[in-house]
């Protein structure tokens, strides 16, 4: 899982190059906001240790 939309770049004209390639490879991504859905989805909305995922 990757954030397309929480990360940083230097140069803005790969950011979606770079996210196709991750897509291809072996990434899902996603935005912050469908991560949160999912993660939420899954814990049915308690609170959990993220490294237990």
């Amino acid at each position: 899982m990757f954030g397309s939309d929480v990360t940083a770049t230097d140069d803005e004209s790969r950011q979606e190059p770079e996210l196709a390639v991750l897509r291809k490879g072996f990434a899902l991504v996603l935005t912050a906001e469908e991560i949160t859905d999912r993660l939420s989805e899954r814990t049915n909305g308690e609170t959990i240790d993220i490294r237990s995922l």
